[in-house]
């Protein structure tokens, strides 16, 4: 039998095969040790980006109908019917925002977040006789959670007496 056919073959040797693998795993692990924890941060400041701008627009949302209205009641619990006319915002039973309008229809305002806490207070800043409304919510979007205090001046409300802040307040009826 003739072996010298083998010799003459151009390719790697499997010493030379093993040998390139091994580099090639030793650089990606490096690679992937370097590269896999900044990632991770990288995702979780998306996340958190993405709902604190939610929760921007969400707020800018309910400011821009909440500042010039004329009436508004907060509610201690979820509404089993609403009054023609007025417009509702609060939380159901999924956690979600929902906003009534003043026909009846009511609408999850954003089904991506979830809320853990929808918190409200009415009160007068000393010195002026306006009314304001002091949202605290805590949302979910994900794996990120974000809390945020917002105000609202009631430019044409000013007879409104404090909230009682030992009352949990969950929703707003408004005209």
């Amino acid at each position: 039998m003739n072996f010298n056919y083998l010799r003459d073959q151009k390719g790697f040797t499997l010493i030379e095969f093993l040998l390139t693998v091994t580099i090639l795993s030793i650089v990606l692990l490096v690679f992937a040790s370097f590269f896999g924890p900044r990632f991770s941060l990288y995702l979780r400041a998306s996340e958190e980006a993405n709902i604190h701008s939610e929760l921007n627009i969400l707020n800018r949302k309910i400011h821009d109908e909440l500042v010039n209205i004329t009436d508004i009641e907060l509610l201690t619990s979820q509404p089993a019917s609403f009054q023609v006319g007025y417009e509702y915002y609060y939380i159901n039973g999924s956690n979600k925002l929902v906003k009534v309008d003043a026909s009846g229809n009511d609408k999850v305002v954003n089904s991506n977040l979830v809320f853990n806490t929808f918190d409200l207070s009415l009160y007068k800043r000393s010195g002026d006789n306006q009314n304001y409304i002091t949202i605290e919510s805590e949302a979910v979007l994900k794996n990120a959670d974000q809390e945020m205090v917002f105000n609202i001046l009631l430019n044409n409300i000013n007879d409104k007496d404090e909230s009682d802040p030992n009352v949990d307040y969950v929703g707003i009826k408004y005209q």
